[in-house]
This record gives structure tokens, C-alpha cells and sequence, in this order.
């Protein structure tokens, strides 16, 4: 492939998906899962190789499942290792493809314990964005997926676009886990499909405080009016999402689209802000079966509304998800001065999380899978934990 000198940085990689699950039609086989992994190192050689030639280096990235069906298709060991950066699709969790509900969470933080979803099989795990990035990074036994993605080059997907239905009953949570008489109206930015809307085509409902409610337990805004339902991101659910990242040692976050937004930045400022800065603190899964009620939250802020032509809707993903963020075991204590752990080295791979290393008088041990990381160069929010002076 040749283009002209000095316009490409490299190639984005967007198989939907390995193994089948994507658009009606699409061809899939076996050995999708070892191919997926050929195709990624044949375009790191082929970028390494024109990259010496024109003295710069090239990127190689890929837009990914969320869901564990697709995660489990391709080899999620083997691929960081050709990869810039790779991005999540954390959407698309749920939408009005059912047509009747229930409703819920487009893209969830964590699974609420009353998601009525059925498990994705053959596991007994629903949609979340925290079930798919544990099942990049530290893997997913009950669906065959290793991890071994390196969660510093994760970027988590925010969409600036909304899922919906109508002839929604209130029941107890302001319309959120119930029935529906079909999907929300679609608008004409959209292509007028039925079930999603872009932020820029919901002024006056998504951005009006008295149709705003909070999941608390899945860390999640939603909107509802008495009878129709939209799931999709508000400022508070933005900085939930930011908070997860630096929490976990991501290494940042996209948007799909900016283009949903038109001249109205909110949404996105926020996202900016969120993700260049630190925790405002870090969210907690769910400990029990019984989730807080939604409470109003403040809304994104608004602008008139541009006119554009109509883009292509966001084709829906079957995201996926895992479980709560490892922790770290307690270290013990090496006498003072004596470092007993075992050098740090940057060849090797720590593949399970709470090993325990020495460095520049320094003991540590990993949060997940981490290889070449230099442990004092970590900081807060990355994958070694400094436990103090040996």
C-alpha cells in the first residue's frame, strides 16, 4: 500500500469481529482467532520495516469488542505486543434491537445486580465496561480468555450518541429494567433509525435535569420523561468513566462521535478534562444485590443545535465485560535495608497480579499482567504498587 509522503501515521485495524457476531453476512471461520493475531504482526513488520527506511515509527491500533463472545475469539495474550494502543468499544451494551426491552444501560460501568440481562454464555457474566477490560487485562475463565493486554494501552469508548424506547412504565426506577412498546423515535442526523439519537438531536431531554436519573450501582446517567428512555452519557457519568481508567492504569479514553455533538462541546470537554487529569475517586463494583434508586443529576451543558447531512448510525457491539479490579495483596515486610524479592527485570512478563519485585531499594508488587514497565516510574495510577524502602 503507497500513499503520499508524510500524510499517514500508520493503520487502524476495525474487524468486527473474529470469529463472526458482526454485521449480517460477514465471513467468519475458526481460525479467525489465529489469523486476527498474523494480521497484526505482518502490519507491525511491514510499518517497523517502512518506519526505518523514513525515520519515523508508525502506529498499528485496533477497535475492539467489549463483549466476552468476542473477546474470547481472539488471542488476547498475544496481540499487545504489535499493538500502539487498542480501543474498546464500551457501548452498545444494550439497545432497542429489543425492540420490547427491557430497557437498560447502553454502556454501564459496572452490572447492576437487578440487570435483568440474560449471562452470556457459556459464563454466567453480563455486559460491562468493567467485565471487558478485566477480560483483556487479567482474563475471563469461565469464557476461555487469558488476558495479558496491557491495560496501559487501553483506551475506553465513550459515545456521544443515545439508546432508547418508548411506552416505557415508570416501575420503581424512573423506567430503568422495564418493558417497552418499541424502540424511541429516530431523527433525520441519525438516518432516522429507530432506538438511537445523537446528543445533538435530544436538546430539551437529555440536558433537562427533571428527566435525568443516576444508577449508582452501574455508575451510569439515563433519561426519562414518563415514557421514553434513553440511555447515553451526562457529565457525571463521564467522570465515572474517567475515574475507572486512572484507577485501573489505562491509558485513556475515545469518543464515538464528535460529530454526534455538532458545535455543543460539553460532553466532550468534560471527556478531555476528565481523562488529562486524575481520580476524582476511584468507583466501587457493586457489594450487594440491592442498588441505590436513581437520583437527578445535573445535565451536560447545551447550544443550539447545527445542522450537517446524516452520518452512518454506530454499528452495534456486543460488548462485553469482567470483574472488579484486582487487588493487591498485602505485602510482607523484608527486613530493613535487606531486599529479599527478586530484582525487577524488563525482559521479564509478570502475568499474575500481586508479584512481588525489588527495584532501586524498592519493593513492589503488579496490579496485572505488565512487562518492561520500570516500577518506579509507575506512579499512583499504574501497575506497580511501591510498597516502601525494602
Amino acid at each position: 500500500m503507497r500513499a503520499p509522503a508524510g500524510i499517514f501515521d500508520g493503520f487502524d485495524i476495525d474487524w468486527e469481529y473474529p470469529g463472526g457476531g458482526g454485521h449480517t453476512g460477514n465471513h467468519s471461520s475458526a481460525a479467525d482467532k489465529q489469523n486476527y493475531t498474523a494480521l497484526l504482526a505482518e502490519l507491525r513488520g511491514e510499518l517497523d520495516a517502512q518506519g526505518k527506511t523514513d525515520g519515523k515509527t508508525y502506529a498499528l491500533s485496533a477497535a475492539v469488542g467489549a463483549g466476552q463472545d468476542k473477546i474470547q475469539n481472539v488471542e488476547t495474550d498475544k496481540i499487545g505486543q504489535y499493538l500502539t494502543f487498542m480501543d474498546v468499544m464500551t457501548y452498545d451494551m444494550h439497545g432497542a434491537w429489543d425492540a420490547t426491552g427491557p430497557t437498560n444501560h447502553q454502556a454501564a460501568l459496572y452490572s447492576d445486580p437487578n440487570d435483568p440481562m440474560t449471562p452470556v454464555k457459556p459464563g454466567t457474566s453480563k455486559y460491562s465496561i468493567d467485565e471487558a477490560i478485566k477480560a483483556w487485562t487479567v482474563g475471563d475463565a469461565e469464557y476461555g480468555i487469558k488476558g495479558g493486554f496491557p491495560a496501559k494501552k487501553i483506551n475506553m469508548g465513550v459515545p456521544f450518541y443515545y439508546r432508547g424506547w418508548t411506552g416505557v412504565p415508570a416501575g420503581s426506577s424512573h423506567g430503568l429494567f422495564q418493558s417497552a412498546t418499541g424502540p424511541a423515535t429516530g431523527a433525520a442526523m441519525s438516518g432516522n433509525v429507530n432506538g438511537i439519537r445523537m446528543f445533538k438531536e435530544l436538546n430539551g431531554f437529555v440536558d433537562n435535569p427533571a428527566d435525568t436519573y443516576w444508577d449508582d450501582t452501574a455508575k451510569a446517567s439515563y433519561f426519562y420523561d414518563g415514557s421514553t428512555f434513553w440511555s447515553g452519557e451526562n457529565a457525571k457519568s463521564i467522570q465515572a468513566k474517567a475515574d475507572y481508567l486512572h484507577c485501573n492504569g489505562l491509558g485513556g479514553s475515545f469518543a464515538f462521535s464528535l460529530y454526534d455533538l455538532g458545535t455543543q462541546t460539553g460532553l466532550f470537554d468534560t471527556m478531555v478534562s476528565a481523562t488529562n487529569g486524575s481520580a476524582a475517586s476511584c468507583p466501587a463494583p457493586p457489594t450487594s444485590a440491592t442498588p441505590t434508586s436513581p437520583a437527578p443529576t445535573s445535565p451536560a451543558p447545551t447550544s443550539p443545535a447545527p445542522t450537517s447531512p446524516a452520518p452512518t448510525s454506530p454499528a452495534p457491539t456486543s460488548p462485553a465485560p469482567t470483574t472488579p479490579a484486582p487487588t493487591t495483596p498485602a505485602p510482607t515486610t523484608p527486613a530493613p535495608g535487606t531486599c529479599t524479592a527478586p530484582s525487577w527485570s524488563a525482559s521479564a512478563t509478570y502475568a499474575t497480579s500481586g508479584t512481588k519485585v525489588s527495584w532501586k531499594g524498592h519493593t513492589y508488587t503488579n496490579k496485572w499482567w505488565t512487562t518492561n514497565e520500570d516500577p518506579s516510574l509507575s506512579g499512583q495510577w499504574g501497575v506497580w504498587t511501591d510498597n516502601g524502602p525494602c
